[in-house]
């Protein structure tokens, strides 16, 4: 099993600037042993998203929160529909799924590529 690792994105309260940043756990962790791991005074944490353990077919890592377009076989019709779909977790299944709004069930997907994620590319539909 691989390192779990979190997508911060922070935003510096002096300029207004938002900052992303990959932190492993493990840096976390020491992190948390002194007294501001994250300069609370400095930055304001907006999101934290975790790693799904999954890469797009560009070799992107595919974190929660991230907008995906993928290719699907949906049950029922042989022929591919593509979307556009939110990764997020889910409980009953307990394990990261796109969130299906439109599209139905699917058959796992043939492709998938992150086009933004949800603080980017709010009702953006095809990126």
């Amino acid at each position: 099993m691989g390192i779990a690792k979190f997508r911060y994105r922070f935003k510096d309260r002096n300029t207004g600037n938002i900052v992303e940043a990959i932190i492993p756990i493990t840096e976390i962790e020491i992190l948390g042993f002194f007294k501001e791991p994250f300069n609370c005074h400095k930055y304001e944490i907006l999101s934290r998203d975790q790693y799904t353990g999954k890469k797009d077919r560009n070799g992107n890592e595919i974190y929660a929160g991230d907008r995906v377009r993928f290719s699907a076989h949906y049950f029922g019709d042989s022929r591919e529909k593509e979307c556009v779909e939110v990764i997020e977790w889910n409980n009953e299944e307990c394990s990261y799924n796109w969130k299906l709004t439109e599209t139905g069930w699917a058959d796992g997907p043939v492709w998938c590529e992150v086009i933004g994620n949800v603080y980017e590319t709010k009702g953006d539909n095809d990126g």
